[in-house]
């Protein structure tokens, strides 16, 4: 009875360490990263306010916007690309190939006529991407 227990814990001891490996391989092969921010209300409209990636990944934003008005989000650098309109606690998505080394800014386009009737100055309401070699 012992001998078949030890050899079931073994068994499933290698299921384990198979399907984890997999797991990990098979993130490391996708070369994709994500990206999560929140665009808010406030002196601080993003969170994080910079994200560093290498060159060649595939790069997914996942932009949740915490204010009361519907934003976009978008970088420019990157063939424009962008969320399209998030509506107020919802979240929107954008992804491209980060097929260039530098740091671009990410904006909401919605923010310049913000900072135009407020006086912010615009990179208060910037984020940074690093795409790095």
């Amino acid at each position: 009875m012992v001998s078949t227990t030890k050899i079931g814990v073994v068994v499933l001891a290698a299921i384990l360490a198979g399907g984890i490996g997999y797991i990990v391989y098979s993130n490391a092969t996708t070369n994709t990263v994500e990206v999560d921010v929140i665009l808010g209300e406030g002196s601080s409209f993003f969170s994080p306010t910079t994200a560093t990636v290498k060159l060649g990944q595939n790069v997914t934003f996942v932009v949740f916007n915490d204010d009361s008005s519907a934003h976009d989000f978008g970088i420019p650098a990157f063939g424009n690309v962008s969320t399209g309109t998030i509506q107020s606690s919802a979240t929107g998505r954008m992804t491209f190939i980060a097929d260039k080394v530098g740091t671009f800014p990410w904006y909401s386009p919605m923010n310049a006529t913000y900072i135009a009737s407020a006086g912010f100055d615009s990179d208060t309401l910037n984020g940074t991407l690093t795409v790095t070699g």
